[in-house]
Parts: C-alpha cells; sequence; structure tokens
C-alpha cells in the first residue's frame, strides 16, 4: 500500500499490479432468488467451456438486468484497501504466485523481498504446525502400544471381561489425565531442591493443618513432603479394609472417598479434595487401643488422586529430628487420650519410642542399656543361687 500511495493510484486495469479501487467494488447482494423467481437469473449459455471469455460481449445486457435487483453494501476506503492488501499477502505468503506482474523497478523489487519473506514465514509455520502434529502422533502411538500390550496381556492370561473393562477404562483415564508416566521419573531431571520446593508448594499447607504434625519444625516438614507418593484408585477400589495393618496416610487430591462401617457395610462419613484420612497410622503408640489395624474401609467412588505417606519413611525420617519425635509423640498421645483411646498404663516395654524411629547411637544406647539390666539380673540370680547353694552345704555340715 505505501509503494501505490508513493505511486499515485490510478491503474484501473485489473490485471495491474498496483492497487486501484477498480480491483475492488463495493459488494452487491441480490434481493431475489432463483428458487423464488425464475426471471432472477439472466439467461446465459452455460454449455460453453469458459463462459467468463464470452461474458464481455454482453455485459451492457446482464448490467440493465440486474439494475433494481441488489442492494449495494457501500465499504469504506479502509476495508476496500486492506482487503485487496491482505489477499495479496496471503497470495504472497504462500508462494501461490497468482498475483499480477510487477510493472516498475520499485514494484519487482517489492516483490522479490515480500516473496523471500513469504517463503521463510511460511516454511517456518509449516515446519512448527509439523513438529506439533508429529509429537501429536507419538504421543498416540505410544498410547496406542501401551493399550494393546494390556489387551494382550489380559487376554492371553485369561482375565474376566469385567476386569479387562475396569483395566482399560483406568487406563484409558490416566491418559486422559496425563498419568500415565510416574512423577518421581519426570522430576528425577531437576535438581533435588528444586523436587523440594515443588513439593512443598504441593504438600506443605495441607500437612501443617494436620493436627499430629502441629509445631513440628519446618526441616521436619521438608522431609516428610519429599517422602509423599501418588496412587489413582479407580471406581469402587478399596483403599484399605478394616482389618488391614495400620501403615499409610492418605491425603485426597482429586476425587471423592467414602469411609464405610464394618458392620453395616455403610458409608459414615464421605472425604473429598485436600482432606486427610489415617494421620496416626504413620507413627507406633504405646498403649494405643486401635492397635495397629484399621477399624474401617476406605471406598473410592469414582477416580480418585490420592497422595500417601508411609509409615516406614516417617520412621526413617524421625531418626534425624529427635525433637520433632518427641513432639510427634506427645501430639499421638494427646489425640487418643482425647479419644479416650489411649491405656496409660499399657502392659509391655515401657518405651514409648519404637526403636524404628530411634537413630543408631540410640538404638544402640537402647541395646546397651538392656544388656546391662540383663547382666545384673544375671549377677542376682547368680549371687542368690550361691546363697541358696551354701545354706544347703552348712545345713549338710551340721
Amino acid at each position: 500500500m505505501p509503494l501505490n500511495l508513493a505511486e499515485g493510484i490510478s491503474e484501473d486495469d485489473t490485471n495491474a499490479f498496483g492497487f486501484s479501487y477498480y480491483k475492488v467494488f463495493d459488494p452487491r447482494i441480490p434481493t431475489c432468488s432463483v428458487f423464488d423467481d425464475p426471471n432472477c437469473q439472466f439467461p446465459e449459455n452455460y454449455s460453453l467451456l469458459d463462459i467468463d471469455d464470452y461474458r464481455i460481449s454482453y455485459m451492457k445486457e446482464m448490467y440493465e438486468f440486474w439494475k433494481g435487483k441488489f442492494v449495494k453494501w457501500e465499504m469504506g476506503n479502509f476495508s476496500r484497501e486492506y482487503s485487496m492488501s491482505i489477499y495479496w499477502s496471503a497470495l504472497t505468503i504462500t508462494t501461490c504466485g497468482q498475483q499480477p506482474y510487477p510493472s516498475s523497478s520499485s514494484q519487482n523489487m517489492l516483490e522479490v523481498i515480500d516473496t523471500l519473506i513469504g517463503v521463510l514465514v511460511f516454511a517456518t509455520i509449516i515446519g512448527g504446525v509439523g513438529s506439533v502434529v508429529t509429537q501429536m502422533n507419538e504421543d498416540v502411538y505410544d498410547f496406542r502400544q501401551k493399550m494393546d500390550g494390556i489387551k494382550f496381556y489380559m487376554k492371553y492370561r485369561m482375565v474376566t471381561p469385567a476386569i479387562q473393562e475396569r483395566v482399560i477404562a483406568c487406563f484409558t483415564y490416566m491418559h486422559s489425565v496425563h498419568q500415565l508416566y510416574d512423577e518421581q521419573e519426570l522430576l528425577d531431571v531437576l535438581p533435588p531442591r528444586l523436587q523440594g520446593q515443588i513439593a512443598v508448594n504441593l504438600h506443605m499447607d495441607t500437612l501443617k493443618k494436620v493436627e499430629l504434625f502441629k509445631q513440628c519444625s519446618a526441616g521436619f516438614l521438608y522431609e516428610v513432603v519429599l517422602r509423599i507418593k501418588q496412587q489413582i484408585y479407580s471406581p469402587n477400589d478399596y483403599l484399605f479394609r478394616a482389618g488391614e495393618r495400620a501403615k499409610e496416610m492418605f491425603i485426597v487430591k482429586r476425587g471423592t472417598l467414602h469411609v464405610i462401617d464394618e458392620n453395616t457395610s455403610t458409608p459414615t462419613m464421605t472425604i473429598t479434595d485436600g482432606a486427610t484420612i489415617g494421620e496416626m497410622s504413620v507413627i507406633l503408640i504405646a498403649g494405643n487401643q486401635l492397635g495397629d489395624r484399621r477399624t474401617v474401609s476406605l471406598l473410592s467412588e469414582g477416580y480418585s488422586d490420592v497422595y500417601i505417606l508411609n509409615q516406614d519413611d516417617v520412621s526413617a525420617i524421625l531418626k534425624d529430628y529427635p525433637s520433632d519425635r518427641e513432639t510427634l509423640i506427645n501430639n499421638a498421645r494427646e489425640m487418643l487420650r482425647s479419644r479416650n483411646l489411649l491405656a496409660e498404663n499399657p502392659d509391655g516395654s515401657t518405651d514409648d519410642e519404637p526403636i524404628t524411629m530411634l537413630s543408631l547411637e540410640e538404638q544402640l544406647n537402647r541395646l546397651k542399656d538392656q544388656i546391662g539390666e540383663l547382666d545384673k539380673q544375671l549377677n542376682n540370680m547368680c549371687a542368690s543361687f550361691e546363697s541358696v547353694e551354701d545354706a544347703h552345704r552348712w545345713s549338710g555340715v551340721t
């Protein structure tokens, strides 16, 4: 357009290179329809090979025929100018080569420059789109390959149709939510500090709300969030059943879970996004009347995305955080005491801290104390035995 303004808009030939209003007419919209009025169509010989070549001879008759049978949509100069410019640019960028030929050196230079730029831009766009399509095809191929492998395995092992349907539905769901890859495998490429920051962003606020972890240090909670693992459950899957060993705490990321009563087999509680359950399962407390067994069952209503914290992981962390271990035990005892589930004088060992939560040095010290106590008891038993033996010997002499 700037070149046309510089040279002057004077060309009235539709095949000229420059812009002119003669090329862009105002649209005409017919006011009649050939379906309703047979006289709305100009009589032409459509059997001709190229009818446009013959229309010039009866162009005036066509003008007279259409007079009063259309509405003129007058467009502003801005629309007419840029509609033609966009059309010319589209032809150039796609290298179609159907533009009018340049008629001057400046027009020729503009055509060359625009064509080169169009080729580069068009190649870049096509290359980008091609990469996206290729990546999509690779993802689809990978998904289908895994799906075919699962189907072949279940068919070869003669898995029941009901389980096959559940497996295929779960696999399709995991693909739709991009959960076919292990999170830890994806995060292993990041530095440990960044992995920790991601875990803190996901779980720290939730852990701080758990009563068991109140007043625990930030360092301890940081180590805990690094041990949390993700698991997906299908509809009607049990996360755990009554009577099973309690060794995991659950954090619901997405989904709905039902707590099922063991006796009535009916839901007693519904757990949704952000809730936690089973926090007492990550620590062993002497005197816990619940023991280490589940008293209820937990059922997934639909597909549930759950984070799991294992008791063994917490015990391993507590070995390096003795002050937090004491805080955690006190919190757990207070929670059990408030529910009347703590036996203040339990039978058996008097140690409140299981040996699995102690560091190596603390374990050795405890074993040393126990061995010393056994040695003392053995010495007392030996002394008592010797005194009895001496008494028998003296009684035999007399």
